[in-house]
């Protein structure tokens, strides 16, 4: 037995449950069905405990995806019966998202960790890709040639993978930054959907194969990988994590046939699961056959039926792996004692252990000059570990400890990949982390420039070397608070542009999180100093994104002539 399983329940009173999406910290989302056949979205913890995202009333809506803070997308019917792609926050508070993406019905199908939403509606009975980009950003997707498109997975740095429908063939695509790659299907397939993408930019989902075959497969660097099957010729992959390890269902042998009769009827939108209804009987029952499908896991070499990894006495099989995180933890559903639940699978030796990589702080952001040193641990047998640094290859050792000091880093985001591999050089786990380094914030200057000193020479407002720049000027324009500057080392310099002077200058970025507050103050001779009136333009020129701390700014001053001298006068809002 290789897994524990934990029960996803229906709420109370409903007669079924899917798992289908979970994240790092063991919550998974899905839906809980009543004897109606209406699905609801929900929420469960690691235990298992089923909370509903929607409290008042119960309209149609399903929980499809969950990030690392808990944040969760779906879809849900409006008071018109409208289906409206939505977001809940961790707090379950709904979010309806059809304001920003203009067209319904519409579907949520994937969140990332950035808080990226992607998924797809409808126009004129034709799918339509998007992804929701900063709250608002809305971007369309599709492939040259296709008519339609759908986006169903997010990863952490915004690559985003879906399908395109031609009219000769629907086909896989990855998107990265502006590049957009068609995903081949295998040979003779005529169609491929890639569902689920992982931070290395690998894909996995489905091609066709010869007649009628659908076989699951994944996509590493274009080419695809058929996975297989478990016996019965069709199979689908749903989810990969940064191990690579896969989760799907397939069919198996004929005589694996299980069906159930259900008093109820599903009505769903675009449903993510196959658990189709067949024909209704006069006692108003429905008996839906779940085939000979069983929820399979892939991990990295052999196709394995989940059903042969946990207690043959569990009373539980297996039908279908949805989703599956880097802990090896795998949310799905299956049938126990006889009714449809939602399933928590959790490895009683995690695969989370296989690759630790450690930072010196608690979070993966961290202040500049901060010293990085890097440790990578791994749990198991490796004849090699690989590390790379920003994709390019530093060192490999023989052990399970790798360290690595890439010394002084700019600021900017950075990416860190370890690979263990066997005697014969095959992979056998992969994981990556990206950190950033940033800007000092303005109490970390403070602590690291101004420590010896005491606390009143260490206030916004005091000038402890009296060169006439208080502290927040100095820190605003990446100034020594320790030498003795003038004002006039303030770096400025006067332009013109069409007649009209300008001012301009390099200073620290106003981010909400410095507490800055900057002020223009202007004067015909010195005294006295007025705030600058809308006559004068602010311009803000950032020089390098966020990897730069400082922006170059230009004032445009536009207003009387007799106005001829500026300031500029930094403060902490603080």
């Amino acid at each position: 037995m290789d897994y524990e399983v934990v029960e996803l329940a229906p709420v109370s009173g409903d007669l079924e449950s899917h798992g289908i999406s979970l994240n790092e910290s063991g919550q998974s989302v899905g839906i809980s069905i009543d004897l109606n056949g209406q699905p609801q979205a929900v929420r469960w913890d690691s235990t298992g405990s089923a909370t509903p995202l929607i409290t008042v009333g119960r309209p149609y809506s399903k929980a499809l995806s969950i990030n690392g803070a808990g944040s969760v997308v779906g879809a849900y019917t409006d008071s018109s019966n409208q289906i409206h792609a939505c977001l809940w926050n961790a707090s379950g508070n709904l979010s309806d998202l059809d304001s920003l993406i203009g067209v319904s019905p519409s579907e949520a199908l994937s969140i990332n960790d950035r808080g990226d939403i992607g998924g797809f509606y409808f126009q004129n009975g034709i799918a339509q890709g998007f992804v929701l980009t900063g709250g608002t950003t809305l971007e369309l997707f599709s492939l040259t040639g296709a008519y339609s498109s759908r986006i169903y997975g997010l990863n952490q740095h915004g690559a985003v993978t879906g399908s395109g429908l031609s009219a000769n063939d629907e086909s896989g695509f990855i998107q990265s930054g502006f590049q957009s790659n068609s995903l081949p299907n295998l040979t003779g397939g005529q169609f491929g959907k890639a569902l689920a993408v992982n931070n290395l930019g690998h894909s996995a989902g489905f091609s066709g194969q010869g007649e009628g075959e659908e076989v699951a497969c994944c996509w590493v660097d274009g080419q695809v990988f058929l996975l297989g099957h478990l016996g019965g010729g069709q199979s689908h992959a749903l989810g990969i994590n940064n191990f690579g390890q896969v989760v799907g269902y397939s069919t198996t042998n004929p005589s694996d046939t299980i069906e159930i009769i259900f008093q109820t009827q599903t009505n769903e939108f675009d449903v993510p699961f196959d658990g189709e209804p067949a024909e209704e009987d006069q006692s108003n029952t429905i008996l839906r056959d779940y085939d000979i499908t069983r929820a399979f896991l892939w991990d990295g070499q052999t196709l394995l039926n989940l059903n042969d990894l946990i207690d043959t006495e569990s009373g539980w099989v297996l039908l279908r792996a949805e989703d599956i995180n880097d802990q090896g933890w795998i949310t799905g559903y299956g049938i126990k004692d006889g009714d449809v639940r939602g399933f928590l699978l959790k490895p009683l030796n995690s695969p989370a252990e296989l690759v630790q990589v450690s930072l010196p702080a608690l979070d993966k952001t961290v202040p500049q000059e901060t010293p990085i040193e890097l440790q990578v641990n791994t749990n198991h047998d490796a004849d090699e570990v690989r590390l790379y640094f920003n994709n390019q290859f530093q060192s490999s050792v023989s052990g399970n400890v790798i360290s690595f000091n890439p010394g002084v880093l700019n600021f900017g985001a950075y990416t860190v990949k370890v690979e263990t591999l066997d005697e014969q050089s095959n992979l056998i786990a992969s994981r990556e982390l990206t950190f950033t380094i940033r800007d000092l914030f303005l109490n970390e200057w403070k602590m690291r420039e101004l420590a010896s000193l005491s606390a009143s020479e260490q206030s916004d407002i005091a000038d402890p070397d009296l060169d006439g720049l208080n502290n927040i000027t100095e820190f605003a324009f990446n100034l020594d608070p320790n030498d003795p500057d003038r004002p006039s080392s303030i770096p400025l310099s006067i332009l013109f542009d069409n007649g009209d002077p300008c001012l301009s200058f390099k200073r620290r970025k106003a981010f909400s999180s410095q507490g800055l507050v900057y002020r223009i103050q202007e004067s015909a001779n010195l005294s006295p100093w007025d705030d600058a009136d809308a006559q004068v333009t602010f311009e803000n020129q950032v020089s390098d994104g966020d990897a730069d701390p400082m922006e170059t700014v230009l004032y445009r001053y536009t207003g009387s002539g007799d106005r001829r001298f500026f300031s500029i006068e930094p403060n902490s809002s603080n």
